[in-house]
């Protein structure tokens, strides 16, 4: 059945969509913070912090804020690309007419349980952000429905929601019904709770089966050490797996305070060791530096990644010869936390142009650079 909706529908739609969600609000004197953006032909593309306000208090007493349900005129503004929504109680089937649909962020919800099944004609929704507590504890059997998710962002602030995430994030995330394995780009679990098992188990089961996933970012979690995660690493990584950012901050693994002083060597080893075998990892998150886990070999084996050391590993096949120009000259207008020289030194040194070379196909035969731990001065490199 096609949906065929104008503009004075869309402008009706919303509005009984706002007088939903606000209505509490608004009785209590709370302004709406809700708003709408529209296109050049006026169509409904973004309904933004329906449900936001505060709770009103009155001396002692705190009034709860009240939850609402989504009601099923939203299946009327199927040009919409972004839906916001705080304290919403339930999403309506009409919620499958939203095939536009690109972003949906879900605030603190605590009485959602689940998410309706006709979400699974939303191929166009790529972007899940949700925040705070929720009453779904299992998370990703409520998205596996989604075929083009790219983005998966949850942050939670509930104990329980907290335990039952990792206790079952890594069982959930190698479902086979999940339909997002081959789309997922970024994962972002902030405040989870996972423990360093938890992302070992990330790196060694879940990165095989998302080839696609080149962002991880894990921030303020329980994560004490990385030996764990190391441990995990095959000693050549697939070229399946194309990690390019990995963002630890505000775990105990990087404060002195959490690790023991005979134990920062060998975090900062495992650090190095973790940059070295993914060649194209060339982020650890704004901040890193200040870390002592994070050393200046780190630092520079993060330059020589983002300068394109992956082109000299032995996972992919090399590259010819005439390319190298071009590799250079990127590399030498590169700034990063070392002078631009160390790059340019290291793919001269290690590449086709001084290295060995295949005269039969004119192609790199180099061997990717390896590193056992030990610290190497920036020259030597």
């Amino acid at each position: 059945m096609e949906f065929i909706t104008t503009t004075q529908q869309q402008e009706y739609a919303a509005a009984v969509i706002f007088s939903v969600c606000n209505i509490d609000a608004t009785s209590r004197g709370n302004l709406p913070e809700a708003y709408v953006e529209r296109d050049g032909d006026g169509n409904v593309i973004a309904l933004v912090d329906l449900g936001q306000e505060t709770s009103t208090t009155t001396g002692k007493d705190t009034e709860p804020i009240s939850h609402w349900d989504m009601p099923p005129a939203i299946g009327e503004l199927q040009n919409l690309q972004k839906l916001a929504i705080y304290n919403c109680r339930s999403l309506p089937p009409s919620i499958g007419n939203l095939t536009q649909l690109k972003e949906l962020s879900l605030h603190f919800c605590s009485q959602m349980r689940s998410l309706p099944p006709e979400m699974a004609n939303l191929y166009n929704l790529q972007d899940v952000r949700i925040h705070g507590d929720t009453a779904m504890n299992r998370l990703i059997p409520c998205l596996q429905m989604l075929p083009n998710l790219r983005f998966l962002y949850y942050r939670s602030m509930n104990g329980m929601d907290k335990f039952m995430l990792r206790e079952n994030l890594i069982d959930d995330l190698l479902d086979p019904s999940v339909r997002f394995k081959k789309s997922l780009e970024i994962l972002d679990i902030e405040g989870g709770d996972l423990l360093e098992e938890d992302v070992a188990k990330i790196f060694s089961k879940v990165l095989p089966q998302y080839p696609k996933l080149q962002r991880i970012f894990i921030p303020n979690n329980l994560i004490r050490s990385l030996t764990p995660i190391i441990k995990a690493q095959p000693k050549v990584i697939p070229p399946t797996i194309r990690l390019r950012q990995l963002n630890l901050l505000g775990n105990p693994v990087l404060h002195r305070t959490f690790v023991e002083r005979d134990d920062v060597p060998i975090e900062q080893a495992n650090l190095l060791r973790l940059v070295a075998l993914h060649e194209e990892l060339v982020n650890l998150g704004r901040g890193i530096t200040e870390s002592e886990v994070c050393t200046t070999e780190t630092l520079l084996m993060l330059d020589l990644n983002e300068g394109g050391r992956v082109l000299l590993s032995k996972r992919f096949r090399p590259i010819p010869l005439s390319v190298w120009p071009i590799v250079l000259e990127r590399a030498n207008r590169m700034q990063g936390y070392h002078p631009s020289n160390n790059i340019v030194y290291h793919l001269l040194r290690h590449g086709p142009a001084l290295g060995k070379r295949d005269w039969g196909n004119d192609k790199c035969m180099t061997a990717a650079t390896t590193l056992n731990g030990k610290k190497r001065k920036s020259n030597e490199l």
